[in-house]
């Protein structure tokens, strides 16, 4: 960018750190990437729509069920359309990286602006970042990408995930984590996470997530682990029972509240399986993420959260 923005080839100017950051980008990979194969690829080829909305961003790949999904932090969400547009793009392909490694993709955006620049760079310092993690994600992951542009009219898939709301984004303080981590852990995974919350380097998202260990905690394996089990509200009793029938153990976290349909499973059904119990004041332990509506981790909720260390496995 300095180089371009340059009245001539005779300028002298001071490399900042992001100049640093591009020669090193260079010298790291030009002689990697600086040719290209006659033969095209025989990998199986994926068709990915990807979509951003004012809240959240999303990517499908067509013809499957593998759906990738996030909310956007505050910051974000005061960013440009385009912005948005390439941070779909970012997650469509770092969510899909393991499924998309050494294959022919196709990804369609319905911003010509965004598509654009994540094929070439942008002389704005921010777009052109996003363009880099890109296109890093790309090489990293041999993935042949062929980005275009569709009419926002035939992108309804990737735009109804985009526009689907996570009423559940909030989550445990890590400072509050650490100590119950020291006291119950250590855990081994975060079973109901996503890449901006998860408390462990493995965890199972609801949508594929960059990192993800796996899809949907329910179809998953955690019965030789210890989990960190911070489920949304109305499944908690779906939980119980899954850890129940899977023998699992770790340790469960939820508001404290004894009228609650999973009340009676924790202090009667399930009782027996509790370990050892922790109640925290709700607004010290929880805090929201991207919806500030939500009323679990606002600063006005008044409640308790129940920490609970459950051993199924006996």
């Amino acid at each position: 960018m300095s180089v371009a923005c340059a009245a001539n080839w005779d300028t002298t100017f001071l490399i900042d750190d992001y100049c640093l950051q591009e020669l090193q980008f260079w010298i790291t990979n030009l002689k990697l990437v600086n040719a290209r194969s006659f033969k095209e690829s025989s990998s199986s080829n994926r068709t990915i729509c990807s979509d951003a909305s004012a809240t959240a961003c999303g990517a499908i790949i067509l013809g499957t069920n593998h759906v990738a999904h996030r909310m956007f932090t505050q910051s974000e969400q005061e960013t440009s359309s385009t912005y948005r547009e390439l941070l779909a793009i970012q997650l469509a392909i770092q969510a899909f990286e393991p499924l998309l490694t050494g294959c022919k993709a196709k990804l369609f955006t319905d911003s010509q602006v965004a598509m654009k620049i994540a094929q070439i760079g942008s002389m704005k310092l921010e777009y052109h970042e996003l363009a880099i993690s890109i296109f890093s994600t790309r090489f990293r992951a041999n993935i042949q990408l062929d980005l275009q542009w569709t009419p926002r009219t035939l992108n309804e898939q990737a735009d109804y995930v985009s526009k689907l709301n996570d009423f559940d984004d909030w989550e445990v303080v890590p400072g509050i984590f650490e100590q119950i981590d020291a006291q119950l852990g250590p855990h081994t995974l975060d079973c109901f996470a996503n890449s901006k919350n998860a408390k462990v380097s493995r965890y199972f998202s609801r949508f594929w997530n960059p990192g993800t260990t796996g899809v949907d905690a329910f179809y998953q394996d955690w019965s030789h682990e210890i989990a960190w089990v911070v489920p949304p509200i109305s499944i908690v009793s779906r939980v119980l029972w899954f850890m129940f029938e899977n023998k699992c153990k770790g340790t469960l976290v939820t508001p404290y509240w004894p009228s609650a349909a999973y009340w009676p499973l924790l202090v009667k059904q399930f009782v027996a399986c509790v370990r050892t119990t922790i109640i925290i004041k709700g607004n010290v332990a929880l805090r929201q993420r991207s919806n500030s509506k939500s009323l679990l981790g606002s600063t006005d909720w008044q409640g308790n959260v129940f920490v609970c260390s459950l051993d199924f496995s006996d």
